[in-house]
């Protein structure tokens, strides 16, 4: 099927919607693209609310946008103090909730009425949440917590066992649990809602677990990035490992389907792929463009799976052979475009990689796209800090010691260009991707991918 480029002011009728999704979705596997109305700038994830709205993440704009089989509608403003939105999901209350980058607050989103409320209160930034069974929204937290929330804004806050567990994803469990990945950890853990956290270590080591969802055999469901496996486990604690077809795919996103399949991203290998609850995978990657590092999926209406382009600005959506009947969307207002917030042009512009005496150096340039201050990190795509060694020399600021800490430049002119050197230790394993992180004045942020 032909990428779409038609960009919708107003959600399509819910009529329109289901007609459209139940033709596509006789056959499994049919991808279509869908510009966004954001320039070039790629989302960080997308969410789906009860009502059928689809709305994708734009972190450096600071907006959501929602989407239907007819494009892009128009930007809804979620600032939060100049921090950074990085995911969406639906809560137990019917709206939508936000995590911040660098804000210790969780935005509530009302898809009614298009306004944006703050609640704040997290012991450290969230990382994604989901609605648990007993009326809040439960949230994985960078410091390594977990946290609870009403819609009222109370929050209380439960202690992971494991140190430096990095927890990514969560989802409510067939048990009445909440489940969550500890990627540093390289565990599953699940916790009541009064509290008690019991933790399952994988058998893969380093297997550095990502999202994770409840499939339609009562089990729960897990991507592997590091292990490049997808992952069942039993509410009895039971591991099972599926290995994906597809070499250093690095799975990322998974969620449940109308087809009682698990779907999920490859987004080292640009593909969408589908588990049954036996383990038969099934990969797709025709009508994805190509690097464009496939991520956060989720369920939409009509039987299609959502799913973000981490590397393009653009949300898919993939058939799953099932035409479950739609939602009707809830209509968002329009509002005028956010202006970009890029701190730089791309950074993998003459990009050069080489490895001696056991260090890798990567060097590139790039261009100001604003003036002022920014601080300058470099991570894996799973969101591990990479130290920089001595000799790196970041826009000409000299690192004198290894550091995992951001680097700091400041006086910045805007189209200036600048050269950038990297010294890790070590040699990263071919295909790997990592991130550099630029973040700038005002909650401004660039996030580029760097293939070694």
């Amino acid at each position: 099927m032909p990428r779409s480029s038609r960009l919708a002011a107003v959600l399509v009728p819910p009529a329109l919607l289901l007609g459209a999704a139940a033709a596509m979705a006789a056959t499994p596997g049919v991808v279509t693209e869908y510009p966004s109305n954001t320039g070039a700038i790629a989302p960080g994830g997308v969410g789906v609310a009860p009502s059928g709205t689809v709305y994708g993440v734009f972190n450096n704009l600071n907006t959501v946008v929602p989407f239907t089989s007819s494009g892009a509608g128009g930007q809804v403003s979620v600032a939060a103090g100049g921090s950074l939105v990085s995911s969406i999901a639906p809560g137990p209350d019917g709206a939508m909730w936000m995590t911040y980058n660098f804000t210790n607050t969780m935005g509530r989103l009302d898809p009614a009425s298009g306004t944006t409320t703050q609640v704040g209160g997290l012991a450290s930034p969230g990382w994604s949440s989901a609605a648990g069974p007993d009326g809040r929204q439960w949230v994985t937290l960078t410091g390594g917590q977990i946290a609870a929330i009403t819609p009222s804004g109370a929050v209380a806050t439960y202690a992971v066992p494991t140190a430096n567990p990095r927890l990514i994803g969560i989802t409510r469990g067939p048990d009445g649990r909440m489940w969550f990945t500890e990627t540093g950890g390289n565990k599953i853990g699940a916790i009541t809602t009064s509290g008690q956290v019991t933790e399952y270590t994988l058998p893969t080591a380093n297997a550095q677990p990502q999202y994770i969802a409840t499939g339609a055999d009562g089990n729960l469901w897990f991507t592997e990035a590091g292990g490049n496996k997808i992952g069942r486990i039993t509410p009895g604690g039971v591991i099972t490992e599926f290995p994906v077809p597809t070499a250093n795919a690095m799975p990322r996103g998974i969620a449940a389907g109308a087809d009682g399949n698990l779907w999920f991203t490859e987004a080292m290998a640009g593909k969408v792929a589908s588990i049954t609850t036996a383990g038969a995978i099934t990969e797709y990657s025709a009508g994805i463009t190509p690097n464009s590092y496939p991520a956060i999926i989720a369920a939409g209406p009509g039987g299609l799976m959502w799913f973000s382009n981490e590397n393009a600005a653009s949300v898919g959506s993939i058939t799953t052979g099932s035409a479950a009947p739609a939602p009707s969307p809830v209509p968002t207002p329009t509002v005028a475009p956010a202006r970009p917030t890029n701190v730089v042009t791309p950074v993998t512009r003459n990009l050069r990689t080489s490895t001696r005496d056991g260090r890798t150096t990567i060097t590139f340039t790039l261009r100001y796209a604003a003036s002022g201050k920014y601080a300058f990190r470099l991570e894996t795509r799973a969101g591990k800090v990479l130290p920089m060694l001595a000799g790196s020399d970041i826009a000409g600021v000299p690192v004198k010691r290894t550091t995992t800490k951001a680097v700091a430049v400041r006086n910045a002119r805007a189209g200036k260009t600048v050269k950038v050197k990297v010294v890790m230790k070590g040699r990263p394993a071919k295909g790997t991707a990592l991130r550099a992180i630029i973040s700038g004045a005002k909650g401004s942020r660039t996030t580029e991918t760097i293939p070694v």
